[in-house]
Parts: C-alpha cells; sequence; structure tokens
C-alpha cells in the first residue's frame, strides 16, 4: 500500500467515526425527548392542567357512582334478612316520591355540571395568568 492510499483510508476512518459520535449524540437527545415526553404523558397532573374541565366532571360522576353503589349495598344489607324467624324480606320498589327526586337532582346535576366546568376553567385560565405576571 503507498502513503495517499493509507491516508485517505485513515481520513475515511476518521470520517465514520465522527458520523457514529455524531449518531449516537443524535440517539442520546432523541432518547431523552421521548423519555420525557412520556413521563408526562403518563402523569396524572398533566391531564388535569390541560383538561381541569373534563377531569372534574370525570371526578364528581365517579364519586357520584360510588356513592350510588355503596348506598344501594348498605340498603340491601340492611333490608335482606330480618332477624324475626330468619326469613329473608322482599325487596321493596322505591316509591314515587324516590324515583323522582332521583330524576330531579340528575337533571339539575346534569345542567349545572357544564355551567360549573367553564367556571372553574375561567377560574383556573385567570388564576394562571396572574401567577405568570
Amino acid at each position: 500500500m503507498d502513503q495517499s492510499t493509507s491516508e485517505r483510508y485513515l481520513e475515511s476512518k476518521e470520517e465514520l467515526q465522527k458520523r457514529m459520535d455524531e449518531t449516537r449524540h443524535s440517539m442520546a437527545d432523541t432518547v431523552g425527548q421521548i423519555r420525557q415526553e412520556f413521563s408526562q404523558a403518563v402523569n396524572w397532573q398533566t391531564y388535569v392542567q390541560r383538561y381541569p374541565g373534563a377531569c372534574l366532571l370525570a371526578g364528581g360522576a365517579l364519586g357520584w357512582a360510588i356513592g350510588r353503589r355503596l348506598g344501594a349495598l348498605q340498603h340491601d344489607v340492611n333490608s335482606a334478612f330480618t332477624f324475626h324467624e330468619a326469613l329473608p324480606v322482599q325487596p321493596v320498589e322505591p316509591s314515587t316520591i324516590s324515583r323522582m327526586a332521583e330524576m330531579v337532582a340528575s337533571s339539575v346535576f346534569a345542567q349545572a355540571l357544564p355551567v360549573l366546568a367553564a367556571k372553574m376553567r375561567q377560574f383556573l385560565a385567570a388564576s394562571s395568568s396572574s401567577v405568570r405576571e
């Protein structure tokens, strides 16, 4: 091998090494960005900050559903059996008044929730803008 061929070989080797280093750094930066975005995506606080109304709605609906389920379970436990003669009590249908009250409460809740979500959104927007100033 003459001297010019060996010099070209060394130059190409150095260029290859340089490109490999650049690629490693680029990959490391990309992985760091992906990690950061992933950690933000799985953080529940990010969703609350981005979608406060939807989170408020979901939390209220979940609490309402859990409360109704626990109330129904408590009612079933209290009225399922009587210790007098140890015979099961026939389940009693809810009265018309309680069904109507439940329907009214559900309707009011359905109408009030979007208004509350809008007010909460305005409040959070105003408080976040005052914090930035």
